[in-house]
């Protein structure tokens, strides 16, 4: 007599033969084989008692199709057909032998669904989730993998003591969410409000989950645990990409924060630290190892002002620095920083045989809500602080309200400035103003420098308070190329009487194709009115660009000045092959060796060297900043060549420039 089983499964193997997506499951396997077993295993299941053996053989069949990575779906409706052809031909026998236990179905499907959610919990790598190791050591990331670890824990343990927090408001996650980092990284309402919707969605897939799984229903158990890992990915997908969008602007957005907190009324202090001597680090040990040092020194702030602080937060720059929030009334947040700066004094941080001492710049600012001044200007202040702490030759500042009010002032005086150099610069308000230099041993003017003036109808504004803005709203080649133009206009009279202009040049005009045709045509023009142009260059910018420079004497027979000489790079080697090449004829002193000449033994010594060596290339001196008569006598007798400075005389419009000798 046929067997009713064994009929259903032959007409089951003939339609898989003819599925080519089912057979690619099975990686080339005989299929008639494999429905065999399946055959056998049906047969035996479903004659008898639905015993230890027969779910330990359902169990692996499960396992061995989740690792051909047959969905679950295909294999429960596979049983279904079986189950309901069989349902069929017990009541339509039809002469066949179909004596069937069809409630062990129930049984083989829950222990196949048991195998597919067991071998997906222990092949879950949430360390090898997409992107994961960008951000493996932020607090929010390893409180949700902790959680997830304590959902796979409670499904193959079985115990209730190991499961997972369920409640969304009382997980270690949600405790995150007041804190100002927290508040840092979903500084936009609408992410913030999405971030808990998904963690509010993963413990109510979780309560799902493990109601289905003590009910024993695997099957649903399974597809919800898919659902929750995708669930899981989902949310640090999105966390990654809030850090990331945090990463390109988090100075700003800490600083937003500060700003929103003031306005609300809140007692805040802003802590900024500097690694004082962060770039003779990378510039000496390397990179790798200054990054090395960062690190070692983010670990003590975190220490103070980390995650789990509640009331405080930091971010460290690109550069290098960090900026701490403290949401505390001052005298607690001036007790953390007093803490703060007993652990970072003196410190050294060691790498193998390394050992790198750490010199820091620390200010401490309190802020009032009181002064709407604040508004876009604390990063301007912060760096303000920092650089006044530097020239007060301190490590450590706790500044007070009359001190960040001072400086508020003047950044607001520089606010009105750089909208009047803008001002000024459209309406091509820009002049160059003559400064006189002597020659040290005949007294009579030899040379003029020229400087760059923005005037009006009552004032001029000297160069050193524009230049930083231009150069920094790229700017300045335009500023260049204006002088030129400018001082085109004057190269008749000034051919009368001086030998050569000076002209400052920024390195940045080197790269810009306009300027230098400007370049071009002045120095054209100059050789006609028979006065020879020197553009003055500082020596870090010459040699950074000293194949450039090279070109462009080759090219028009230019010389150049090195400006500032003696406190940057001041490489003899580059300085002498540029003098045999007679790419420069002049060096100009650095003006604060100049000014300390007489008070400090160092620096006359090295004054006297630099004239030493200059006569032996062949070069030219100048000396800047000549303050007095004292001064000028010095440099007279380490014999530099030339003498500029106010005690000579003051720049000038050409119109009112003298010429006559003065020493």
């Amino acid at each position: 007599m046929d067997n009713c089983l064994r009929l259903i499964s032959e007409e089951f193997t003939a339609q898989l033969n003819g599925n080519k997506y089912f057979s690619a499951f099975l990686n080339g396997e005989n299929i008639s084989i494999v429905t065999e077993k399946v055959y056998m295993f049906l047969d035996r299941a479903l004659s008898s008692e639905f015993d230890e053996s027969l779910r330990e053989q359902a169990f692996n069949i499960g396992a061995r199709h989740y690792h051909l990575d047959i969905p679950l779906l295909h294999v429960i409706e596979f049983l279904e057909h079986i189950e309901d052809n069989l349902a069929y031909s017990i009541e339509n026998p039809n002469g066949m032998m179909c004596s069937y236990n069809l409630d062990n179905f129930g049984a083989i499907k829950s222990e196949i669904s048991k195998a597919y959610l067991f071998e997906q919990v222990q092949n879950a790598d949430f360390y090898n989730i997409s992107l994961f190791t960008v951000y493996s050591t932020t607090n929010i990331v390893t409180s949700t993998i902790s959680w997830m670890m304590d959902v796979n824990n409670r499904i193959l343990s079985g115990d209730l003591e190991k499961g997972p927090e369920l409640s969304h408001n009382a997980c270690i996650l949600s405790g995150h969410f007041s804190k100002p980092y927290f508040r840092m990284i979903f500084n936009r309402t609408d992410d913030e409000r999405r971030f808990h919707e998904m963690h509010t969605g993963l413990h109510s897939t979780a309560n799902s989950l493990f109601y289905f799984y003590d009910n024993q229903d695997y099957n649903k158990t399974y597809l919800l645990y898919c659902d929750l890992l995708e669930q899981c990915n989902s949310l640090l997908s999105f966390f990654y990409e809030r850090i990331l969008l945090f990463e390109q602007n988090k100075k700003n957005i800490l600083l937003s924060l500060v700003e929103d907190k003031l306005s609300e009324g809140e007692d805040i202090s802003l802590i900024c630290l500097n690694v004082r001597n962060m770039a003779v680090i990378n510039d000496v040990w390397g990179q790798e190892n200054g990054d090395f040092v960062l690190n070692e020194v983010e670990s003590v702030v975190d220490k103070i002002y980390g995650i789990y602080n509640e009331n405080a937060t930091y971010i460290r720059t690109s550069e290098g620095l960090f900026y701490i929030a403290v949401f505390a009334p001052r005298t607690e947040a001036q007790d953390s920083f007093e803490r703060f700066a007993g652990l970072i004094d003196g410190m050294s941080v060691t790498k193998e045989l390394l050992e790198i001492n750490l010199r820091f710049i620390c200010v401490f600012l309190p802020l009032s809500d009181s002064d709407s001044d604040y508004k876009g200007n604390l990063a301007y202040l912060t760096k303000q602080l920092l650089n006044k702490c530097k020239d007060d030759n301190e490590w450590k500042m706790l500044y007070e309200r009359s001190d960040i009010e001072e400086q508020v002032a003047r950044i607001e005086e520089k606010k009105r400035n750089n909208h009047y150099i803008i001002q000024s610069f459209d309406a091509d308000k820009i002049f160059p103003f003559y400064h006189t230099i002597f020659s040290s041993k005949t007294g009579e003017v030899e040379h003029v420098e020229v400087l760059a003036r923005v005037c009006d109808d009552k004032t001029c504004m000297n160069a050193g308070i524009f230049i930083d803005y231009l150069i920094a709203t790229d700017r300045i080649t335009e500023l260049d190329r204006k002088i030129l133009h400018r001082v085109a206009e004057d190269l008749e009279v000034l051919g009368e009487h001086v030998n050569r202009v000076f002209i400052n040049m920024n390195p940045k005009s080197l790269q810009s194709d306009d300027y230098l045709k400007t370049f071009e045509w002045f120095n054209r023009l100059a050789r006609e009115k028979e006065v020879e142009a020197v553009f003055e260059i500082t020596e870090q910018a010459l040699f950074r660009n000293v194949n450039i420079v090279r070109a462009l004497h080759m090219k028009y027979g230019v010389k150049f000045a090195i400006d500032d000489f003696g406190t940057g790079y001041s490489n003899f080697n580059i300085v002498s092959e540029m003098a045999r090449n007679e790419l420069i004829n002049y060096i100009k002193i650095d003006g604060s060796l100049i000014k300390n000449i007489l008070e400090s033994p160092e620096g006359f010594h090295i004054v006297e060297g630099i004239s030493s060596i200059a006569q032996k290339l062949n070069l030219k001196t100048v000396a800047e900043f000549v303050a007095n008569r004292e001064i000028l006598e010095t440099i007279r007798r380490v014999g530099i060549d030339n003498a500029q400075g106010f005690y000579l005389s003051q720049p000038a419009p050409l119109e009112k420039l003298t010429f006559e000798g003065k020493l």
